[in-house]
């Protein structure tokens, strides 16, 4: 499986008619070796199914392409922001696991990789080293 450990601050989208949404972006590295591993393997709208981790709160959702974010985005449902008491704003820390990546990574596969997973921390967006 491959894992991603990124902080990222929560924000909101506002739709037509008083609809609102909130997401995470995940950090363009981080967009970028998805859109390598998952190239074969991406659902409708280009979205990839994960297991996202805020907190004590674990939940299956997908990531989606933002052309706005040029980036993938996190949904974040009210249910997961209410467990861990989060606002706009809130810098979130994030586990995110691709569920349908096929199998372990072969080394070299992705810039970084190394062994059999991607395990790569990010903060604001950069690779914390």
């Amino acid at each position: 499986m491959s894992t991603f450990d990124f902080i990222a601050p929560l924000w909101v989208w506002s739709g037509g008619g008083g609809t609102s949404w909130h997401f995470l972006t995940l950090p363009f590295d981080v967009t970028d070796d998805i859109d390598e591993i998952c190239s074969e393997t991406k659902k409708g709208f280009g979205s990839v199914r994960v297991n996202a981790t805020i907190g004590r709160t674990s939940f299956t959702t997908s990531v989606f392409p933002s052309k706005e974010q040029k980036s993938f985005i996190l949904p974040v449902k009210a249910q997961v922001r209410k467990a861990e008491n989060l606002a706009v704003g809130t810098a979130c820390a994030i586990t995110l696991t691709l569920l349908d990546h096929p199998g372990p990574i072969s080394p070299g596969v992705v810039a970084g990789a190394t062994g059999s997973s991607q395990n790569r921390t990010y903060e604001n967006g950069k690779p914390r080293l």
